[in-house]
Parts: C-alpha cells; structure tokens; sequence
C-alpha cells in the first residue's frame, strides 16, 4: 500500500517489498536471503514481540530513531463517538494513566541484548557549550 509513496519520498532508492505475507519474520528472511541491506521496520509495531526482537538480537540488528516514511493514521469510529474519544485518550494522556507507553512500561519485554541504538551522546541541544574542536572546522577550510 505504501510502495508508491516510498518510490516518491525516495526516487534514488532501490526497494524490495516483501510478498509472501509472513510479516515481520518474512522481512528477517528476505534479509537474511539477501534481498536487501536495510530494513524499514517500525518500533511500535514490534517492539513487544519478544521473538522478533531476539531474532534481531541473533542478527546484531537494532532499531534507530531515522524516520523513513511517516504515515498518519486514525481510529475508525463513528462521528458521533470521535469526541468522546478524544476526551478520554488526552485525560489518559495527560493523568499518565493510559497510553501506549504506560501499557510497555507495564509489560516489559525482556531480551538477551540491546535492539534500540542508543542517543545518549549524539542528542544535542541549542545550548549545548561551545568547546575549541566546534571552531576547527571553520579554520581548517
């Protein structure tokens, strides 16, 4: 469904879209065949799949915060139900009391390896200070 969007977005990229409807593991084997060097997987869609993610453990794969394609999406409810909804997700929300990551934080999923690529050093920030090695850019060029 996405394969027209994701030619647009990337004209210069050569896509492989896996066919036979095994989800997820089908992807890791198309991988593994060599079908192709990078995968575009969500993290919400698999993040509590403790099978997959050992998988991707086994393969010293992770996941990280590149944004290939974002795809908006909505509940389908009647129009007259759609206001009370979005009552209750922001009251959820917002007493932390029901989200999609209070619900992961209640059920953590166990793995025998790290599959998020950490970002600890590479977040920064506009006030981050200024040390020499910023200016040795400029000098060098």
């Amino acid at each position: 469904a996405l394969k027209a969007e994701f030619e647009i977005a990337w004209p210069d990229a050569k896509f492989y879209f896996h066919q036979e409807g095994r989800e997820f593991s089908g992807v890791l084997e198309d991988y593994d065949a060599g079908q192709c060097e990078v995968m575009a997987i969500g993290l919400e869609d698999t993040s509590m799949d403790v099978t997959f993610l050992e998988k991707m453990c086994a393969r010293s794969l992770v996941y990280t915060s590149s944004l290939v394609m974002e795809t908006p999406m909505a509940f389908p409810i009647r129009s007259d139900l759609a206001a009370g909804l979005s009552y209750w997700m922001y009251q959820g929300e917002r007493y932390n009391t029901a989200s999609m990551q209070t619900a992961k934080d209640a059920f953590p999923q166990e793995t025998s390896c790290e599959v998020q690529l950490s970002s600890e050093n590479s977040d920064t920030s506009d006030y981050d200070e200024i040390v020499v090695r910023d200016f040795l850019f400029p000098i060098i060029f």
